[in-house]
């Protein structure tokens, strides 16, 4: 997977999951729900159990895929914030509000911003280690 696409098909939404943590937010509410009431037909989640009634809670997660990686998160979040409003806009839009009326060539717009955000980054911090050596 290329940086882009894990950028705007997986680090995208795992910003959008950590933003709406704590917030009553409906599509947020919506996952977790899916997730607690166990709709993919599998007890994963939920420790041994007998029908409905649960024989031994499960103590550790049990999938880590619903999990947010909040280290991540920030480090996303802190690009985010360093855009301008049309990139902001666009990336709400599509991953905190879940809406309509989005433009794919507006997101995508967005995300390579911020992957130009994350390659200056890198470059300054190749610049300071170089220095920081001689």
């Amino acid at each position: 997977m290329t940086d882009f696409h894990d950028l705007r098909d997986r680090r995208m939404w795992n910003w959008a999951a950590w933003s709406n943590q704590g917030k009553p937010y409906v599509g947020f509410a919506l996952q977790c729900s899916q997730f607690l009431s166990g709709d993919d037909d599998t007890n994963e989640g939920f420790g041994e159990i007998d029908g409905n009634t649960v024989l031994a809670p499960q103590l550790e997660t049990a999938r880590a895929e619903y999990e947010v990686d909040i280290e991540d998160a920030e480090i996303v979040n802190g690009w985010v914030v360093q855009l301008p409003s049309r990139h902001k806009a666009a990336l709400a839009t599509r991953y905190l509000h879940k809406r309509r009326g989005w433009s794919r060539d507006d997101v995508d717009a967005a995300v390579r911003a911020i992957l130009g955000l994350a390659d200056a980054t890198r470059a300054v911090i190749e610049r300071m280690r170089c220095r920081k050596s001689v």
